[in-house]
Parts: C-alpha cells; structure tokens; sequence
C-alpha cells in the first residue's frame, strides 16, 4: 500500500514542540524545512492533491489562544518572506484562518495585517492559485471586513502596476550577440519529434544582468505544437539553451514568460 508524500516530510518533529511551547521559533522552523522541502504550497500527490502543511493543520486540535498565537506568527512570516517564496506563506495564513472561523475572532490589527497583503499578492498575481488563494482567505474573514469582499480582491494582471514588461531589449531586438548560433539551435531542436517549421526569432531581452533570446518553434505535423526555444545567459555569462512548451496553441506571450523565468 503506497502512503502519501507528506508522511515523510520534513519537520515532522517539530509538531508537538509548536503545540507545547508555541513559540514563533518552532512555528518559523517548521515553515521553512517545509518550504525548503517542496517550494510551492500545493503537493500533487498520485491522485490527490493537498497543502505542504495539511499534516499541522487538519490532523491537530486546536483551542482559541492557539489559533490567535499562531494566526500571529503566519502573518508575520508573511510579511517578512521573499517575493518569490511569499505564496507558501499566503498559503499558511489561509489555512490557519480557516480554522478560526469556528474558534476564534481575528483581532482588528490581525485583520488589517491580512488586508495589508493584497499589494504582496497584486505583485505575483501571475503566480498560478495566488489569487484562489487570497479570495479564501477573504472568505475565512469576511465577517470582519471593513468593505464587500469584492474591495479586496486582486485581478490576474495586477502584477503590472508593480512590475514593468516592456523588458529592454538587446542589439535593436535582434540575435546578433547571441552567443548560440542558429545551427547550435537546430542541432538542439532536431531531437523534438515531429516536422516543424523554422525557427522564428522573436525577441530578446535584458533583465539586470541576465540576457535572454526567444525563438517560437512550431510544428504542424502530426499535431499543432508550439514552443518557446530561448538562449539564457547569466550574470557569469554562462550561457544555456532551454524550452518552454505550450502545447497546440501559443498561449503565453515571450514577456509573461520572461517575467515567469525572473520573478
């Protein structure tokens, strides 16, 4: 009988310590080797699918104060996490709000920390589930809102009133100082089955001191399939050729994808 993937997760050991001495050591601890361990909030686990601290939250009993300590020491890993790692601790204030619902009434400073969110969650709302998750944790606490729910809620491309895509480009949007050449690409390409068209060029880019030069890549036969094939370079100016498939249609424009790859 196969068991689950979060029966062998880290920070197990640290369970019963946050229940008995609750201190934000123990519940940061946790946090981190669970988010070290997996990277996003969700495990796709065979044919289910669950959070990384499903194991903490739905499998122990909870009391009042416990909830208010903990709601705490969520928030507060939330505001003090990086951009990129912010939406697993998105994910642990939603979930331990889920569970004062029936406990326990968030303080007004608790609420309006929550509410102080939405502009962390507007800059990553291309990130995929943020926003689900952001609108359940509205729902845990709408009693308490200040306004109609729909105030607070953050649209898919908020991102752009905090991020700008118009990435400059490099050598007036051409490949010339592209350190692969076209025959490189083509030797690399020829291992994708199927019969394609030629590679199109179609931008290139310079994020900091990361450059990067984007193909599309299509094939007619047997199927319609697209792909993005782009040459990355780093600040050490190792270069690399990668993929980025999006199967019978091109749906994601190179800047999403360049803003996917850097933020």
């Amino acid at each position: 009988m196969y068991g689950l993937e979060i029966d062998t997760a880290p920070g197990k050991e640290l369970i019963p310590l946050i229940f008995e001495h609750k201190t934000f050591q123990y519940f940061n601890e946790f946090y981190t080797e669970r988010v070290k361990w997996s990277g996003y909030p969700l495990i796709h686990d065979r044919f289910i699918t669950y959070g990384i601290f499903h194991d903490f939250v739905f499998q122990n009993t909870f009391d009042a104060p416990t909830v208010a300590i903990f709601l705490d020491y969520a928030i507060q890993i939330a505001q003090n996490e990086t951009d990129s790692l912010f939406i697993n601790a998105l994910f642990l204030v939603k979930d331990i709000s889920s569970i004062s619902k029936n406990l326990y009434i968030p303080t007004a400073q608790q609420v309006n920390d929550i509410l102080d969110l939405k502009s962390r969650v507007e800059k990553r709302s291309f990130y995929s589930n943020i926003i689900t998750f952001w609108e359940s944790l509205l729902e845990n606490i709408e009693p308490y809102l200040h306004l109609p729910m729909r105030a607070y809620e953050v649209n898919k491309n908020d991102f752009s009133k905090h991020i700008d895509i118009n990435f400059p480009s490099i050598d007036n949007n051409t490949p010339a100082s592209c350190p692969v050449s076209i025959a490189e690409l083509n030797n690399y390409i020829s291992e994708i089955r199927g019969e394609y068209d030629p590679l199109k060029f179609v931008r290139s880019a310079q994020i900091e001191n990361k450059k990067f030069w984007m193909w599309l890549y299509t094939s007619n036969k047997p199927v319609i399939y697209h792909w993005y094939i782009y040459v990355y370079q780093n600040e050490k100016g190792e270069h690399f050729i990668k993929q980025h498939s999006m199967h019978s249609v091109v749906n994601e424009t190179p800047e999403m994808l360049l803003l996917n790859l850097n933020y």
